[in-house]
């Protein structure tokens, strides 16, 4: 996290901003020589905002039980009170996750920002940029996943994967490319993963969609036709990848 933080304003993408236990993270930065100039370092328990974000996420929550000592609670954590500084506009994107399941940083985002009227199901995706320009839109690839629904309807599959590519991408071109990737028993969509009949005029167009064992678009390239890349496409991530702890529990949200 203090990496790309360092990256995203060398490269002048804006103003990071670093959520955590400040000693932490300086005490981090200097262990990895990594410079903190023009990046800015928050401590949501020394935050002045933090009694006015508690108050504002106890209204949002009132209908649910939340107390002011519960919600103060919430916003020392920094996924919360990163979500309720772009609530409240004062950043402009989010990024967490480095060590933390799916759920601990959506839980937050449903909350505070709530899902877009029109969006039917929610998604996590990996963002993937290659040297290969051939793959994805100049070399940038989205991947949805089923970290959020582990075993979703025909019908959740394809309504995820065209807004996760029109999410970044003004024309929509989205693949289902489906197999099993870890040992065990295959999940009963598997066994029937096709896009509903009318998915191609509700949705923007569908490149392929998966059988079981995987029927990816042969316009992709390094995707065998059984669904698993070959040699020269990209490889899989490791197992356990998305579990790689980065330097502190800091949460780098992107102010521009």
């Amino acid at each position: 996290m203090l990496q790309a933080a360092r990256q995203f304003y060398s490269l002048r993408l804006g103003v990071p901003i670093l959520l955590g236990d400040r000693d932490r993270i300086q005490g981090e930065a200097a262990a990895l020589n990594i410079s903190l100039d023009g990046i800015r370092v928050i401590n949501p328990a020394e935050s002045g905002d933090l009694d006015n974000f508690a108050r504002r996420f106890e209204r949002l929550r009132h209908s649910r039980g939340m107390k002011g000592l519960e919600a103060r609670d919430a916003m020392l954590q920094p996924n919360y009170f990163g979500a309720m500084m772009l609530a409240m506009h004062q950043a402009d994107g989010f990024v967490a996750g480095a060590n933390q399941i799916t759920a601990t940083v959506l839980r937050p985002l449903l909350q505070i920002i709530k899902p877009a009227p029109q969006a039917s199901t929610i998604s996590s995706c990996l963002v993937m940029e290659l040297e290969d320009s051939r793959f994805g839109d100049q070399g940038v690839l989205l991947m949805a996943d089923c970290g959020v629904i582990e075993e979703p309807s025909v019908e959740e599959l394809a309504g995820a994967a065209p807004p996760t590519a029109g999410a970044f991408f003004g024309s929509v071109s989205a693949a289902l490319v489906m197999f099993p990737s870890i040992p065990g028993p295959i999940p009963p969509v598997m066994d029937s993963c096709a896009p509903p009949p009318d998915a191609g005029t509700s949705e923007p167009p569908m490149a392929s969609s998966g059988s079981r064992t995987g029927t990816p678009d042969a316009s992709i390239p390094g995707v065998s036709s059984s669904g698993r890349t070959s040699p020269t496409g990209p490889s899989p991530p490791a197992p356990g990848a998305d579990d790689a702890a980065e330097a502190g529990d800091s949460i780098a949200t992107c102010s521009s």
